[in-house]
């Protein structure tokens, strides 16, 4: 429990997935929880309430209180609680913790005082490591943030420009720190990274989506007009989903969920122009609920269909072979007549291709019904497939809790053809 002060420092190290990690953290302090109960029960079948009097007994029952509310999920707070708030809280009642259980174990215990000098030394070391890290990652000082917003201020999209480049793999975020009051000190938020690039990156962008805390004081500061700012970030963090060796990969998004697949999108279709995979082409199924938070996104997906179009050329002037490496299919739920006019022209456009070619466009555009379902078994290699992949199909998806059950489904009842992933953020 007290390996690391963050999670994402700890899991990035040790090369675990964030949810493993966290599935791990909780585990841990649910066996804390068992094994400490037991100990209180014992010592009070022995000893009695006499066992209260003593001052190291009453620090071991407020340290059981401690393990109690710490072990009570985020999610079951109130909602209009900030998770920054929620999560300072968290770290000041493990801290609680620790101390109480040193003022319980008895002076002349040197065995457990040992063990627990050991568990301090762990902590302060992988928190000198992280904040060194930090520190030398943003180049010893601020990075220069610029903020903007859709006509709704239904997220908030946030460049920021390095000082000093970073490598970013497809699927990792960063925890963003941006001052904009008195508790912004401890208020950071982890955001998955939009952009990716072959090589070191100098500006990071990312997308926010509104709630509470952090990302509530980032609109109402954009509201009154702020468009730039200094900030901090710690990462990136993550690790990615290796996708080689498959024969058809698919890439399902719900809303601003494509920003978690974007970059395996840009990325792949880059392996794919470059030989470097060998896949069927990448097929992104994007259901979008709502145009004004996903209208923003487009220049992601431009930029994936201008690698695919080989706007690139080699050395010698030399254009690479034209590969088509992608396909999309979009569907939306808004009548027309309410979409903004740049998407009311877009969708028009891709309608028109497909009628003069049906069946032979990039882009294909559903209104009201996404054929899930259907897509996937069209696309889906079924049949276990005889060379470096056991399973031939690769679907990697950020997506809404009923689109998850569905997808879930299909895996299991194809569970010998598809490998299904699940990106860090889900919407």
């Amino acid at each position: 429990m007290y390996i690391s002060p963050c999670l994402d420092f700890i899991a990035s190290v040790l090369r675990f997935r964030l949810r493993a990690q966290r599935r791990i953290h909780a585990s841990v302090g649910y066996v804390v929880a068992m094994l400490s109960t037991i100990h209180v029960v014992g010592s009070f079948s022995r000893h009695g309430w006499s066992i209260v009097n003593q001052e190291h007994n009453r620090h071991a029952a407020l340290a059981l209180a401690g393990i109690y509310f710490v072990l009570i999920p985020i999610r079951t707070f109130p909602s209009w609680i900030p998770y920054e708030m929620l999560l300072s809280v968290h770290y000041l009642a493990a801290g609680w913790l620790g101390f109480a259980m040193w003022r319980h174990i008895p002076t002349d215990t040197n065995f457990s005082r040992i063990f627990l000098y050991v568990i301090s030394g762990i902590f302060v070391g992988s928190l000198t490591w992280q904040v060194g890290e930090t520190v030398y990652t943003n180049g010893w000082w601020f990075q220069s943030v610029s903020l903007g917003q859709n006509g709704s201020y239904d997220y908030i999209q946030v460049r920021m420009a390095l000082r000093k480049p970073v490598k970013v793999e497809p699927g990792q975020y960063i925890n963003l720190w941006i001052p904009l009051g008195p508790l912004s000190g401890v208020q950071s938020h982890p955001f998955t990274v939009a952009n990716w690039s072959t090589h070191a990156q100098t500006e990071l962008k990312v997308f926010v989506d509104v709630n509470r805390g952090l990302t509530s004081k980032l609109r109402d500061a954009v509201k009154r007009g702020l468009k730039s700012n200094i900030g901090l970030y710690m990462g990136p963090y993550g690790s990615t989903t290796d996708m080689k060796g498959y024969e058809t990969i698919l890439l399902v998004a719900t809303g601003l969920g494509v920003v978690a697949v974007a970059p395996y999108l840009q990325w792949l279709v880059h392996a794919i122009r470059a030989r470097g995979i060998c896949s069927a082409p990448i097929h992104l199924i994007w259901h979008i609920p709502s145009w004004k938070q996903s209208h923003a996104v487009f220049d992601i997906i431009d930029f994936a269909l201008a690698l695919d179009e080989g706007d690139d050329t080699k050395e010698g002037g030399r254009k690479p072979p034209q590969i088509s490496g992608l396909k999309i299919s979009m569907c939306y739920e808004e009548e027309n007549s309410l979409l903004p006019p740049k998407v009311q022209l877009f969708i028009q456009e891709m309608e028109k291709k497909e009628s003069e070619k049906p069946g032979r466009t990039r882009i294909k555009v559903y209104k009201r019904h996404l054929p899930l379902e259907t897509l996937l078994i069209c696309d889906a290699v079924m049949t276990p497939a005889h060379d470096d992949s056991e399973k031939p199909t690769m679907i990697a998806a950020s997506v809404s809790k009923d689109m998850r059950n569905t997808l879930v489904e299909f895996a299991e009842e194809h569970s010998r053809a598809v490998d299904l992933v699940f990106t860090d953020y889900q919407p």
